[in-house]
């Protein structure tokens, strides 16, 4: 009766390992991943069909940014970026000024079910060259 009782708890145990394994597995596949500047301009250059979007505000993205990225500010990024960036799918790569929001909108883009998901981080790192004006996205 012992050995019974064991065996069903170990089983139990399995059981319960295996789900708690998949659940766990599950969520790494729903986080954002770093990526770096550099690692994003050769994704660009290649050609690689992407969002690049910048989480500042709108005075600062008009004040200077990454030529062709899209600008939905942190603060409305919740309600826009179904309507601005409809393909859930398509690598993103977030950026802002220091790191930060870059991050907060990356999460806030898994959570909304986008899928491809990248932090690029600040974008006083760009390899490349920045510009001025333009209109924002949002």
């Amino acid at each position: 009766m012992k050995i019974i009782l064991i065996i069903i708890i170990f089983l139990v145990m399995i059981f319960l390992w295996n789900r708690l394994g998949k659940r766990n597995g599950d969520a790494e596949k729903m986080n954002y991943q770093k990526i770096s500047p550099v690692e994003v301009k050769k994704r660009l250059d290649a050609g690689e069909k992407v969002f690049l979007l910048d989480v500042r505000t709108e005075s600062e993205y008009t004040e200077e940014h990454i030529p062709k990225s899209l600008s939905i500010p942190l603060d409305q990024l919740e309600q826009k970026a179904g309507g601005l960036m409809p393909d859930k799918v398509i690598p993103i790569f977030v950026y802002c000024l220091s790191g930060r929001r870059s991050a907060s909108g990356a999460g806030i883009l898994v959570k909304l079910g986008y899928t491809n998901v990248y932090d690029m981080g600040a974008m006083k790192n760009w390899p490349g060259k920045m510009e001025a004006g333009g209109s924002n996205g949002a």
